[in-house]
């Protein structure tokens, strides 16, 4: 069985279908997202946006549980 471990990760938006930052893929179930320190969804963020993802990581993937984003 392996664990997650509490992560945060800096980086571009990549890809979706969660949220891939530096080649870890973040499943968003659940996330709170903020962009310009505003509440919004998953829909409104951009790939190559720089971003910040707090939440747990095992290996190449894990759990958002906060995603800021600032799309300037």
């Amino acid at each position: 069985m392996t664990s997650s471990n509490p992560a945060t990760s800096f980086g571009t938006i990549t890809a979706f279908g969660s949220v891939f930052v530096n080649g870890v893929e973040f499943s968003t179930s659940g996330a709170t997202i903020v962009l310009d320190g505003n509440p919004a969804a998953e829909s409104n963020l951009r790939v190559a946006w720089w971003s910040r993802v707090n939440g747990s990581r095992s290996g190449s993937s894990g759990s958002a549980t906060r995603i800021e984003v600032d799309d300037a």
